[in-house]
């Protein structure tokens, strides 16, 4: 019996000094993760993030923090309509056991809410309250982990406000947003954002959008400002009416995919966005695409060119205007100073999944061979050669269909337009397709293997973009 009270003993005192321990740590934990919620929002949004108290008791502490917008003016127009800064508790209960809805190990949970009613200026309060039934709550859990890991849910109540005549609507149900981060990796995170329905009503026009989505599993920031990694967004549907413009229902989704990484010290940034029209059969005009796609490509930046003007940004609300023009300036020709800069565009459209237009563009400049020590110099050296500064290609495809799908006169236009271009070389033709392929590379200008270097160097002078040879 003596034995058992002895490991009794043992063990209570083994978690009363784990306990404790937990409870320093998840203070200094705490507060580190307040002190790079400011840096990052401050960074961002112009947001600070202020830890004013925190008391700790032996099983659990309580904290309070004070968000305010930085930027004078802003904070200005918005305190007339909100209370700054806005106050949030937080209950801090220390782990490492818990027994919630289940049994779980880990070094704190903390809890908060943010009370709309709170936050909104008294001047503006019974105005809201005429039109919400209800609070509205800003709910957030953190779970943070024994081994640094750290978990975020925060919960926006929904909203559903009917005008006193009960013909406008506006409601969206409740936003969830989930935010995982690393004490250990500060600059890397994943994150998600999800609503399922946002609704906006009146006598003459109708908005519905629903199944929204986006997530981010970002690495790193690249020049302080720019993620790392992979954005991707979803919008299942939206469907827009509208009596008033006479326009007939349309019904949309759009998917977007976005990916940043670092490839020899500069920025390659790629995109990609899809609109997909879900109802096109159902109009009374034949639409002759349901689908668009367009993908974008930007490679060149370096990590100071974006660090640069994140810090030319983050000062601009105090400097000097004079100052501020300088700054601007001296990055711009160090922009244009620093290397090539590429872009690409894509765009193609489909129906029934069968392309019927594709047009790709590839721009690239080549200029910072001309660049000078200021931007005026460098400027006007780029105009003086002009025509080695940049190369370009294009690329479309125009399948017949498209112009089958057009009215008999509008079809009959086209085509002899057509015609007309395929006859001069610039457009060439087979079977199924319409094509056109020009480049400029080395002042050489090529349409479909047809030399217009002569003809475009005419243009430019005619234009007066470049003097006479």
């Amino acid at each position: 019996m003596k034995k058992i009270t002895i490991s009794v003993l043992v063990v209570a005192l083994c978690y009363i000094a784990t306990v404790f321990y937990i409870g320093n740590k998840t203070e200094t934990v705490f507060q580190d993760y307040i002190a790079n919620s400011d840096k990052s929002s401050k960074e961002l949004y112009d947001v600070s993030v202020k830890l004013v108290s925190y008391k700790k008791s032996f099983l659990s502490s309580s904290a309070e923090v004070e968000i305010d917008v930085i930027n004078p003016a802003l904070r200005a127009d918005l305190v007339e309509f909100i209370n700054l800064p806005i106050k949030s508790n937080f209950i801090v209960n220390h782990g490492p056991i818990f027994f919630h809805d289940q049994l779980t190990f880990g070094l704190a949970k903390v809890d908060s809410n943010i009370v709309a009613s709170e936050v909104i200026a008294n001047a503006y309060l019974e105005e809201f309250n005429n039109y919400v039934s209800g609070d509205v709550v800003i709910s957030t859990s953190i779970d943070f982990n024994l081994s640094g890991k750290i978990k975020a849910k925060s919960i926006i109540d929904g909203i559903d406000i009917t005008s006193e005549s009960k013909n406008e609507r506006l409601a969206f149900t409740p936003i969830a947003i989930i935010i995982e981060t690393d004490s250990n990796k500060v600059d890397s995170y994943k994150s998600s954002l999800q609503f399922k329905d946002f609704t906006i009503n009146s006598d003459d026009f109708y908005v519905n959008v629903s199944g929204v989505r986006v997530d981010s599993n970002i690495q790193r920031m690249f020049g302080g400002i720019v993620p790392i990694g992979v954005n991707k967004g979803s919008i299942d549907d939206i469907m827009i009416r509208s009596s008033g413009l006479g326009l007939q229902p349309i019904n949309l989704s759009i998917k977007s995919n976005t990916s940043t990484s670092e490839s020899s010290s500069k920025l390659l940034a790629e995109g990609s966005v899809n609109l997909t029209l879900k109802n096109s059969d159902k109009f009374s005009i034949p639409i002759p695409v349901d689908s668009i796609n367009a993908k974008v490509k930007l490679f060149g930046l370096s990590e100071n060119d974006i660090a640069s003007l994140n810090n030319i940004l983050s000062i601009s609300p105090s400097s000097n205007e004079d100052i501020l023009l300088g700054q601007l300036e001296l990055w711009a020709n160090n922009l244009l100073s620093g290397g090539d800069l590429n872009y690409d565009l894509g765009v193609s459209a489909t129906k029934d999944s069968n392309v019927v237009v594709n047009a790709d563009i590839r721009l690239g400049y080549k200029g910072h061979k001309f660049a000078k020590s200021s931007l005026e110099e460098t400027l006007l050296s780029l105009q003086k050669n002009v025509l080695d500064i940049v190369n370009a290609e294009l690329e479309i495809l125009v399948n017949k269909s498209l112009i089958k799908s057009l009215n008999k006169n509008e079809a009959v236009t086209v085509e002899m337009m057509l015609s007309g271009l395929i006859n001069e070389g610039l457009v060439e033709e087979n079977s199924t397709e319409y094509i056109v392929s020009a480049s400029y590379k080395d002042r050489v200008a090529m349409v479909n293997k047809k030399d217009l270097s002569k003809d475009l160097l005419r243009e430019l002078v005619n234009l007066k973009l470049i003097d006479s040879p």
